[in-house]
């Protein structure tokens, strides 16, 4: 085994150990009220996230027929910074949208989403199910690691095919 070939195979194999780290970014590990449930004006709406966030960029909004009705940051209270929480207003009723959007500490990468829940009496939405969009920044898609690593390897496989061409001549 060369010595190039060698060095290639490290470089590859670290890359694709960070590659999970790079392409980090917070979700809601756990939400309370559960998405799609039922809670009362006064009720407090948390949602805990996997990492550390950001308190610049990162929300929580409620939103009720259209209109916000809270917004919240992360909860300075929580010492890890990984949780956002809002209290719902007195005289909210019937559904309304927890949207949130949260910033990685670990690598400024942003996530956002949403669910549905009721607020007094009425029935639930059809649409409140947990839903995430995928991230927006920060690090890079491991898709792109990929892509990096097979042009790499091709690179260093044709430099030394050439090589062993110009010995033999």
């Amino acid at each position: 085994m060369s010595r190039r070939f060698f060095v290639a195979a490290v470089l590859v194999a670290s890359v694709l150990s960070g590659a999970e780290a790079v392409a980090a970014h917070a979700d809601p590990s756990v939400v309370s009220p559960a998405a799609c449930s039922t809670a009362d004006a006064g009720d407090t709406v948390m949602i805990e996230f996997t990492e550390e966030l950001l308190a610049d960029g990162s929300r929580l909004e409620l939103i009720a027929d259209g209109v916000s009705v809270a917004v919240a940051s992360i909860d300075l209270r929580d010492l890890d910074h990984t949780t956002m929480v809002s209290t719902i207003p007195a005289g909210v009723d019937g559904p309304v949208t927890v949207q949130w959007e949260s910033v990685s500490a670990v690598d400024e990468d942003v996530a956002s989403g949403s669910y549905g829940i009721v607020v007094g009496s009425a029935a639930p939405a059809a649409d409140c199910a947990l839903s995430a969009a995928g991230s927006t920044g920060g690090g890079l898609p491991l898709v792109a690691i990929g892509g990096l690593t097979v042009a790499v390897g091709a690179a260093l496989a044709l430099a030394n095919s050439r090589r062993h061409e110009l010995v033999e001549v």
